[in-house]
């Protein structure tokens, strides 16, 4: 028993369609915020980056790579 012959064109058509699928899918993922839950987010980002800042002790400076150690 032989196994059933595959057409390599339409394999690689179909290969090509759902890498393009998954390709269109990621970009939705990226791209498809709204402009408003990205402001939203990139605040409380700020927000908690200040809290942290201002709840460091007076003397240890701020460091550059942001490692506290």
């Amino acid at each position: 028993m032989t196994s059933k012959p595959i057409n390599l064109r339409q394999y690689r058509k179909r290969k090509q369609r759902e890498d393009k699928a998954r390709t269109a899918e990621a970009n939705r993922i990226a791209h498809g915020t709204p402009k408003v839950i990205s402001d939203l987010a990139k605040a409380r980002q700020e927000l908690a980056k200040k809290q942290i800042e201002a709840h460091r002790r007076a003397d240890t400076p701020p460091s550059e790579d942001g490692d506290d150690q």
